[in-house]
């Protein structure tokens, strides 16, 4: 039985296998299985071993850690794909708690999120990071409460006057511009939609309007930055803070 590397968790992006390190192309080469999203496998399947098998880990996040326990006690070399950087907002922190840091390399790509930035020209080190990429969270209506999939969002963007969004097939730049127009967001706002990111026909849409986002639709997948352009007109000396009925409740000095 041969001994096994640690598990490889490697950040790609759309432009697939070209934009890979040396390294990360060496271990994906080596691997005896590939488990990844559905999107992520198609990237790389061509280019991996005649032998290697690849695991759709769609809907199946939580089982990960007992694939790669299982293939490890065969003396089976895995790597698991990510996008971006598996760090942030991916999957390597639950394999870390789950296997240990030893047992976790770490490859990188570029964060979404750097690239996002980039493209419209936006300094990050202060930037706060939110994500409603997960189940589909329903329109933001009154009544909602902090359970619902926008709710910590909208807590963000309240608070902070520079945020990325990791957005989903459901929750989309529309249906959270939509939410913050329900909560009194208007002109204070304004949002820069990157769509495609390293794809041919990647498309960036900066400095829009929520109204003009509201009813827009937009290729995917897709990212976006909103930016405080201004205080908000009810807006005080203390940050706004979202009630549990859906609401923003403005705190006074």
């Amino acid at each position: 039985m041969k001994s096994c590397e640690p598990c490889a968790v490697i950040g790609i992006l759309d432009d697939g296998w070209g934009g890979l390190s040396d390294r990360a192309r060496q271990r994906l080469l080596a691997a005896d299985l590939v488990i990844g999203a559905g999107r992520t496998l198609d990237l790389v399947r061509t280019q991996l071993a005649a032998g290697c098998r690849l695991q759709d880990m769609d809907a199946a996040i939580a089982q990960v850690p007992e694939w790669i326990k299982a293939a490890h006690a065969g003396g089976r070399a895995v790597a698991v794909l990510a996008t971006g950087d598996p760090l942030c907002h991916g999957i390597a922190p639950l394999l870390i708690a789950s296997l240990g840091a030893a047992q976790i390399e770490v490859l990188p790509a570029p964060s979404t999120i750097q690239l996002l930035c980039a493209r419209f020209r936006k300094p990050w080190q202060t930037l706060r990071i939110a994500s409603c990429h997960g189940a589909d969270a329903g329109e933001w209506l009154p009544g909602a409460s902090p359970a619902h999939g926008l709710y910590r969002v909208l807590r963000a963007i309240a608070l902070q006057p520079l945020v990325a969004v990791f957005t989903g097939a459901q929750n989309t730049p529309a249906r959270l511009a939509r939410a913050l127009l329900a909560v009194g967001h208007g002109d204070d706002l304004k949002l820069s939609v990157a769509c495609r990111l390293q794809l041919p026909d990647e498309q960036l849409f900066p400095s829009l309007t929520l109204a003009e986002v509201a009813g827009r639709e937009f290729p995917e997948p897709n990212v976006l930055l909103v930016e405080r352009t201004r205080p908000h007109p009810a807006r005080c000396a203390r940050p706004a803070k979202i009630t549990s009925t859906g609401s923003v409740r403005r705190k006074r000095a």
